[in-house]
Formats: structure tokens, sequence, C-alpha cells
């Protein structure tokens, strides 16, 4: 659930557009990588899944993958109990 909150959601067309405060949503958008992508967290008994939905041209797709996933492991790398109070 924190990975969720810290990546957040953006869509393109909504009121923020292209100004979001996010790290990893504005360097989606500032690239024009998609229209849109959403974060979601499923919670079980002893497990859970998060993913990341993305919308966009699927010619931007190969970059926008590769984006995502070097943001998610930047995460891995740099979070720490301090950067949990805001979107990075």
């Amino acid at each position: 659930m924190i990975i969720q909150n810290m990546c957040g959601n953006w869509e393109r067309a909504g009121s923020v557009g292209m100004a979001t405060h996010g790290a990893f949503a504005q360097e989606i958008s500032s690239k024009s990588l998609a229209h849109g992508f959403a974060t979601f967290n499923t919670l079980y008994k002893d497990t859970g899944i998060f993913g990341i939905y993305a919308r966009g041209e699927s010619k931007k797709a190969p970059e926008l993958v590769k984006t995502i996933l070097r943001n998610m492991m930047e995460y891995c790398k740099t979070v720490w109990d301090g950067r949990m109070d805001g979107p990075l």
C-alpha cells in the first residue's frame, strides 16, 4: 500500500494534467509516455498483488514499461521512513 500511495494515479486529461507533483508521474507526463496510469494493490490472507495499469500509444509502450520498471527499482533502493511523507 505504501508504494501505491507513493506512485499515485495520473490522468493527462484530469485537472492536474501535466502539472503533477510526483516525480514518477512527472517523468511519464513530461515525456508523453501515457495518457494516464493507475496503481492498484490487492491484499489476501498471506500475500498480495501490486500493479500499475497504464494507457497510451502502442509505439510508446516499450519506453513506458522501461520507465515504470526503472522507477520501481529506484524505489527499492531509495525508500526509507522519512521518504514516506508524500509522493516522490
